[in-house]
């Protein structure tokens, strides 16, 4: 299965994000205004320009939709804020799941369809309706927690597919700066190939202000002919994001169930 293009501490089958690196004193913070024709320059740089942006960023929100067989549908949503608290929703036949995350607090709540498939059925009663609350350190809440990790963008959007997916880099490009939703941007186009699978990949690029990444696509053509459509669209950098905190009264703790909390 090939990387999918997602967002920041990326679930879903994303490639995770890297930990190492760090937003640095760069052009990131001058914007692309500044610099020597951003559509003249390096696509390697403009990419650890967007990433180093959006690692930079204090709160921005992301919303994540795929598109299977020509229908587009919900994957996932992000609202990071500051003091360490995020919103993440996570999409998908199988039911769907919410983490709430505020500093070293994480609430899960999960569909029926979703608690059906991880609990037995005393714990789905005692979770229906209802927020799981533990500590985001928990190791049975690993797998929740890192739907709020922070990170920049996903390492196959930087450095494309991993190896052992079959496919290579045949082109990395820089296109003309052009118009998304009204904001100038500059496009930085992927293209791999191999194994009888093709992914064509975009990151579209403010032009002007801060290099924030606006907007990142990966579409995947398999051997059989199928096809798949991945977009993350950001938004609302460095803005007073809403945020809410569960209450106890709709909270069942971890070490309250009657068995240990399993891993999803």
């Amino acid at each position: 299965m090939l990387a999918l293009s997602a967002c920041g501490g990326d679930g879903g089958g994303s490639a995770e994000p890297r930990d190492d690196a760090e937003p640095t004193e760069s052009a990131a913070t001058e914007g692309l205004s500044g610099l020597a024709g951003p559509a003249d320059m390096e696509p390697e740089e403009l990419l650890r320009l967007a990433d180093e942006t959006l690692r930079g960023a204090e709160s921005f929100t992301a919303d994540m939709s795929q598109e299977v067989g020509g229908t587009s549908l919900p994957a996932g949503d992000l609202l990071f804020t500051t003091g360490e608290r995020c919103t993440s929703n996570l999409y998908s036949a199988e039911g769907n799941v919410e983490v709430i995350q505020d500093a070293d607090d994480l609430w899960v709540r999960m569909s029926p369809e979703t608690l059906a498939l991880i609990f037995d059925e005393a714990q789905v009663q005692q979770l229906a309706n209802r927020y799981l609350h533990g500590s985001a350190d928990d190791p049975a809440l690993a797998d929740w927690a890192e739907m709020c990790e922070r990170g920049g963008l996903p390492v196959a959007l930087l450095e494309g597919q991993p190896a052992e997916y079959g496919v290579e880099t045949t082109s990395l490009t820089v296109e003309a700066v052009s118009d998304h939703h009204g904001t100038p941007v500059v496009t930085v186009r992927r293209e791999e190939s191999g194994d009888g699978s093709a992914v064509t990949s975009t990151v579209l690029i403010a032009a002007e202000g801060e290099p924030y990444p606006l907007r990142t696509t990966s579409e995947m053509e398999f051997e059989d002919g199928s096809t798949m459509v991945n977009v993350t669209d950001y938004a609302r950098f460095n803005a007073e994001l809403p945020f809410h905190r569960p209450s106890d009264d709709f909270s069942v703790e971890a070490d309250e169930l009657d068995l240990a909390v399993p891993q999803p």
